[in-house]
């Protein structure tokens, strides 16, 4: 795993508008994945987000994820709470959103939830807000749909 996060997810926490201190927790966690990690098993990361009454986001858990590879660091802003594991052989896949359609931009509105299990009962649930929303949909093309199991995909 690379020491550094790539341009893209420079890019998209520019895009969120992170405070510092949530930068640095990511910078955190993704220093000590690195040290764990074998090179190339995770090249992204998301963030798990919730818009509260008065309009503020808030950041709720931190994935890093690659083609084959999720991990979740849970309360990551406050805890050391953190796993991994393969994501191969997904078994199940849902959304629940508001206001949002894929292939369509987001707007502040939106809301979308993406949950996955494997066969091994492994499972993942991330939720996004506004923008965050093309980001949880990359999530879902890159590392949950190509890892579907062969005998459950839909189409030729």
């Amino acid at each position: 795993m690379a020491a550094k996060l790539s341009k893209a997810s420079e890019t998209y926490l520019t895009t969120l508008g992170v405070s510092p201190t949530v930068r640095r927790r990511i910078d955190y966690f993704w220093k000590l994945y690195a040290g764990l990690l074998p090179e190339g098993v995770a090249e992204h990361i998301f963030l798990c987000d919730v818009i509260g009454v008065d309009g503020s986001r808030t950041y709720t858990s931190l994935w890093i994820y690659g083609s084959t590879f999720a991990a979740e660091c849970k309360n990551f802003l406050f805890a050391q709470d953190f796993d991994g594991a393969s994501v191969n052989k997904i078994a199940l896949w849902a959304f629940d959103s508001e206001d949002f359609e894929p292939g369509k931009p987001a707007s502040s509105s939106s809301r979308l939830s993406l949950s996955w299990t494997t066969e091994y009962a492994t499972n993942g649930v991330l939720t996004a807000t506004g923008e965050n929303c093309d980001a949880l949909m990359h999530y879902f093309r890159t590392c949950v749909l190509p890892n579907q199991e062969a005998s459950a995909k839909v189409g030729p």
